[in-house]
């Protein structure tokens, strides 16, 4: 909040009316307010900078403050005239940016004379005129207002005289009854002001002026919006002086405030399930903001065998698009300020994850989190169901078992892969001539004319054993990323489960002296529709490059695990997958 600045003396009309207006704008909310102060005829008035939370939501013309205190003590045989207070009303520049925001108009008049003709010699009393409403507000706003008083200058509530002298405020803080201030001479040379209400109640007395610069006296709080009758209030400002009060002109600044309520609101989060599902956000209950805006909880909940898309306003099935407004986790949702209250339920969206068969999460190949099982347990790959070993070896968790996958509907949820695909599968067996979906033409040795579909379709071939697995080209192990005659890019996705990959050829070359951990098993290769060495050679596929054609390998022969230079794309060997780190 910004101190008042020194004031510039100015004259203007003695009645101003300010209409703050919520529009939609792209301005951010500030809280800096301009004010002007304004009087008639000889009382003279203040342009000043202050700082309060208004109503209103947008950024606004000038707005007029109001509020300066005078007065005009003459002291001589005949009479003495008093003209006292004006009040001071601050505006704030805020940023409104949706149509659902509320409106405040005030009117103030700029002064609140009155006139004393003479002075008896035990003191007299003057009021101000209490017939007219010298305050009017309407307000859009759903929760209402807060009107309050402060002084403009921290800890000072006397009229300051010309002269030098100042009259101070009287200081009975529940206030004077005007029959008392009227008529008890211990209140001589004392002001005071009379809010029509205080705290909400109606007031009939005379209370000491604010101190405070920071912190406004409540008049009135009211809860609901008045958009076409408005609430009408009168400041009266009482003085008793006898001839001790020195004469010449006394005046005083104070600050009527207008604070937007904030807004309540409540947030529903419903799991949309009758399943078990973790990490639900709490529901928020009668909260209250004077933003625009709400925060929704960060939370992604997890249901096993589901994944979470977005938060709905409308309850929708498994899988079903959202026919409501959709919010993510975290994303902001935007408040209508001219209601009473807002309410907002989201229902849970989710997809049936083809993770689904992992009934416990916490064995799921494709748990990648915290939770994730732990190596060297048995784990479950949530698209089928096998079940692999595995073990650490050096740094790093590997299966010890082939893969033996062979869908053809991959997920991104589920599988090492940048999008969903679909694989249209050929079988290794067929591919013994050229022109059939799985021949290929080429080796480390025949390096000219390299030819056949068998480097860009997809092939496998299912051994119906659990102990031997699947064997694939390098296309289907690639889950179709690496294709084409020509390509020596590293293979980043594979058909392994999410959060698994092909091993570099570094990495298969770091376990050659594990050979018992990683449990190597001889199967064979193949080429051209045919099975070879079944029964003396095992070939694991590498992500690395050997040549454009060409991949190195993992080779198991006569009991030890060796890296081999490559094997043609085309080819089929096992797969064997690293956990990625």
């Amino acid at each position: 909040m910004k101190s008042m600045k020194k004031c510039v003396v100015t004259k203007e009309k003695i009645s101003k009316s300010i209409k703050l207006d919520k529009r939609r704008s792209n301005r951010r909310r500030s809280s800096a307010g301009m004010f002007y102060t304004s009087s008639a005829g000889a009382v003279t008035s203040l342009i000043c900078f202050g700082n309060q939370k208004m109503l209103s939501r947008t950024r606004v013309a000038p707005a007029r403050r109001h509020g300066r205190s005078a007065l005009i003590l003459g002291r001589n045989l005949r009479n003495v005239l008093y003209s006292i207070f004006l009040i001071t009303l601050p505006v704030l520049f805020v940023h409104q940016a949706h149509a659902t925001a509320s409106t405040l108009t005030i009117s103030v008049t700029d002064s609140v004379a009155l006139n004393i003709t003479s002075i008896n010699s035990t003191g007299t009393f003057a009021t101000s005129d209490t017939s007219t409403n010298n305050i009017s507000i309407k307000t859009t706003n759903g929760t209402g207002y807060t009107l309050g008083i402060k002084a403009s200058t921290e800890g000072s509530n006397a009229l300051n005289g010309a002269n030098s002298t100042s009259i101070p405020s009287h200081t009975v803080s529940a206030g004077i009854s005007e029959a008392t201030y009227s008529t008890d001479s211990t209140y001589n040379n004392t002001w005071g002001y009379r809010p029509s209400k205080l705290n909400s109640t109606a007031n009939s007395n005379y209370l000491p002026g604010p101190t405070s610069a920071s912190t406004a006296i409540t008049l009135d709080k009211t809860t609901s919006a008045n958009p076409t009758s408005a609430n009408n209030y009168n400041l009266a400002i009482g003085v008793r002086v006898d001839g001790n009060t020195a004469a010449g002109a006394y005046s005083n600044t104070f600050i009527i405030t207008v604070v937007a309520n904030p807004s309540i609101y409540s947030i529903t989060y419903n799991k949309n399930t009758t399943d078990t599902v973790s990490n639900m956000p709490t529901n928020v209950v009668n909260q209250e903001t004077s933003s625009e805006t709400v925060t929704l909880a960060n939370n992604t909940p997890t249901r096993t065998g589901y994944t979470f898309q977005d938060w709905c306003t409308v309850q929708v099935a498994d899988g079903a698009t959202c026919t409501g407004t959709a919010y993510s986790p975290g994303s902001t949702w935007t408040i209508d300020q001219t209601a009473s209250t807002n309410s907002l339920t989201l229902y849970a969206r989710w997809k049936a994850s083809t993770n689904k068969y992992c009934t416990n999460w916490s064995t799921c190949m494709q748990n990648t989190t915290s939770t994730k099982p732990a190596c060297g347990s048995t784990m479950t790959d949530g698209r089928d169901g096998a079940t692999y070993t595995t073990a650490t070896i050096g740094s790093k968790c590997w299966m010890t078992q082939n893969l033996r996958f062979t869908g053809d509907e991959l997920k991104i949820d589920e599988t090492n892969i940048d999008e969903d695909k679909n694989l249209t599968w050929d079988d290794l067996t067929n591919g013994s001539i050229e022109g059939t979906p799985c021949w290929g033409y080429g080796s480390v040795f025949v390096t000219s004319n390299i030819r056949g579909d068998g480097y860009t379709k997809p092939c496998k071939h299912d051994s119906n054993d659990t102990s031997t697995g699947v064997w694939y080209n390098y296309a289907g192990a690639t889950a179709a990323t690496i294709t084409g005659i020509s390509n020596s890019a590293t293979a980043n996705y594979s058909i392994c489960p999410k959060g698994w990959r092909l091993p570099t050829d570094n990495e298969q070359s770091s376990i050659q002296s594990q050979t018992t951990t990683y449990s190597p098993i001889y199967g064979g290769y193949y080429t051209n529709g045919n099975l070879n060495e079944a029964s003396t050679r095992g070939l694991w596929w590498s992500s690395t490059a050997y040549s454009s054609f060409v991949r190195n390998r993992l080779y198991y022969a006569e009991g030890s695990l060796v890296t081999y230079f490559g094997a043609a794309r085309y080819e089929g060997l096992y797969v064997r997958c690293v956990r990625d780190s």
